[in-house]
């Protein structure tokens, strides 16, 4: 953008406008990209203005079309491959937001066709050659779902998400306390219960009964 100010001039000259008035320039004009982000020339026009002077100028996201067809899923999934796609949509046309590898694991928040959805925008193909999917089991008839969860021993270690890792320790609790179970699941091979605090905060502890036990 080229800024001009002046007496009785144009405010603002866009590339094209040097195009036309000046010779020529050997930059692209961004108008068409923000007539496709929803913002209009005028529009743009007017906040460079409001700017210029000094006003607060409010960019109001472009509203994203909700996903079609998606199941309300929960499950951990395991990468078991090398440079899996993680993909802004449930489709192989849109765009990889970064690549995922073998050890990593993610909590599952939905599910469409073969696409898990990783949360938000994030999707990967449920492909079982490097994808381990794991269903939680949540269904209210299963006898743990909505009773406590209660540590045997001090500084008994729960997590963020459905892990054994180091770096998903959320915190620590002691004997004689524990949390609300609302499912249990399979980490690993080895049980975990998903639980949720006080502040209904979700966590996940050991289900091993060396460990707590179910009251």
């Amino acid at each position: 953008m080229v800024f001009f100010r002046n007496a009785g001039g144009t405010p603002l000259w866009t590339h094209k406008d040097i195009t036309y008035k000046l010779g020529g320039t050997d930059h692209e004009d961004p108008i068409d990209y923000l007539r496709s982000h929803g913002v209009s020339e005028s529009q743009f026009r007017a906040d460079v203005q409001k700017a210029y002077e000094g006003a607060t100028v409010t960019v109001k996201p472009k509203p994203q079309e909700p996903s079609q067809n998606v199941v309300g899923e929960t499950g951990v999934a395991y990468i078991d491959g090398l440079n899996v796609n993680l993909r802004s949509g449930p489709s192989t046309n849109y765009g990889v937001i970064r690549q995922l590898n073998k050890g990593e694991a993610y909590q599952v928040w939905g599910k469409q066709g073969d696409w898990l959805n990783l949360g938000g925008n994030q999707w990967i193909y449920n492909n079982p050659s490097y994808i381990k999917y794991q269903e939680e089991q949540t269904t209210t008839s299963s006898p743990v779902v909505g009773k406590r969860v209660v540590s045997k021993v001090d500084d008994l270690r729960f997590y963020d998400s459905a892990s054994w890792s180091d770096k998903d320790v959320a915190g620590t609790v002691d004997e004689g306390l524990g949390f609300t179970i609302d499912a249990k699941v399979s980490v690993n091979g080895s049980p975990q219960y998903k639980v949720h605090n006080s502040k209904g905060v979700t966590y996940y502890i050991t289900a091993n009964e060396a460990y707590v036990y179910v009251k």
